[in-house]
């Protein structure tokens, strides 16, 4: 297993991130924590893992290519190997549970009793994003319940699904066909696993594909958590795939990001119906306005 750190600034990470996704399977995020920073810190690091090597000279001169060009500081780059290949399946099999909202997420190896009127998840995520504990995916498991509890969705789709957590979590709210569409082969695998697991593979449709652009489904309720500048992207396939008085849930954008999606959604004739923000991360709740 290998990692990827990149150190730089906040206002810099999807710039760096366009360049270091092709390289790793999973990316994310990070804050550098600052106790004298007034509000938040300006520090952030870029973190990938990959189950191949990644080129790191290909790497860095794509990198001070492009702080050359466009002047731009050069980040701290780092990579390491792992010699247990299994740490990530190691780690996922046995993370401690977790409750969000109604949920109880946990590990295979949790033996422990479900807390009363709590829905259980059992999840192994460990080559695909998604656990319940980053802000993105909690913000979409809270918006997912009160969305329930307003109005039960007919023909819903996880887009991005990643482990699949939000799929299940769907189909544990209201039994119902869910799709789950991943352009990594190994996303649609690990949710496919974990719909097993979680006794609901026969209503859960796993697929690869690239978003909306291929599908020619009509949905009622569509769950997004990527990044940003996909999002974005995917403004005019969304409105195109909504049905009628459908609703869609985005996430996977940092508030100082939340502006440029919300106003590409607004354009496409879509309304705000709430908002959530945990640690900084941004869940946007949208409908098409009537």
């Amino acid at each position: 297993m290998y990692r990827l750190y990149l150190k730089t600034k906040q206002h810099l990470l999807e710039i760096f991130e366009s360049i270091v996704e092709p390289h790793v399977g999973t990316v994310s995020f990070v804050e550098i924590e600052d106790p004298n920073a007034k509000w938040d810190s300006e520090d952030w690091y870029i973190e990938g893992f990959s189950e191949n090597p990644i080129n790191e000279e290909i790497l860095r001169k794509l990198i001070n290519e492009l702080c050359e060009k466009d002047k731009l500081p050069l980040p701290d780059l780092e990579i390491t190997t792992f010699e247990d290949k299994n740490w990530l399946e190691d780690m996922w099999a046995s993370f401690p549970p977790q409750s969000v909202g109604p949920f109880f997420i946990h590990g295979e190896m949790y033996d422990g009793e479900v807390p009363e009127r709590m829905i259980s998840i059992n999840l192994h995520a460990a080559t695909a994003f998604g656990s319940g504990e980053h802000g993105t995916t909690a913000g979409c498991m809270l918006a997912l319940h009160e969305e329930f509890l307003e109005k039960p969705w007919d023909n819903p789709l996880d887009l991005g699904c990643g482990s699949g957590i939000l799929a299940i979590a769907m189909t544990k709210l209201h039994p119902v066909k869910t799709y789950a569409i991943d352009n990594d082969l190994e996303a649609v695998r690990v949710t496919k696993e974990n719909a097993h697991k979680n006794h609901v593979e026969h209503l859960i449709v796993a697929r690869g594909g690239e978003g909306l652009s291929e599908s020619i489904e009509t949905f009622d309720f569509i769950v997004a958590n990527i990044l940003a500048k996909p999002l974005i992207d995917l403004a005019p396939f969304m409105k195109k795939h909504l049905s009628t008085k459908g609703r869609i849930v985005l996430s996977g954008l940092l508030d100082w990001q939340e502006e440029d999606v919300l106003n590409t959604y607004l354009a496409q004739g879509f309304e705000l119906k709430n908002r959530k923000n945990i640690n900084r991360w941004i869940t946007l709740i949208m409908t098409i306005k009537e």
